[in-house]
């Protein structure tokens, strides 16, 4: 399985043919910044800080996971206190 930063994947078989897969054009625009990819698919996130999911290797349609510029009003700064 190979991902590039536009969000397009391929995925090889032992003789070296491929299917080749995109991400959207969202994802293609803002770009891939990281990757995880598991037994049943990939998480990726976007260059705008958005979690996409892909669930099997079929090619389905990426899910959106998260989009944590909306859900968090507040930054992280790393330190809680607990009392």
């Amino acid at each position: 399985m190979i991902l590039n930063e536009e969000g397009v994947y391929r995925l090889y078989d032992l003789q070296g043919d491929y299917v080749q897969f995109s991400l959207g054009t969202d994802a293609g625009e803002v770009g891939i910044t990281d990757a995880r990819i598991h037994d049943d698919g990939l998480v990726v996130v976007t260059g705008s800080l958005q979690l996409l999911e892909v669930k099997g290797w079929e090619g389905g349609k990426p899910l959106t996971l998260a989009n944590p510029s909306e859900s968090c009003s507040t930054p992280f700064t790393g330190s809680q206190s607990t009392g």
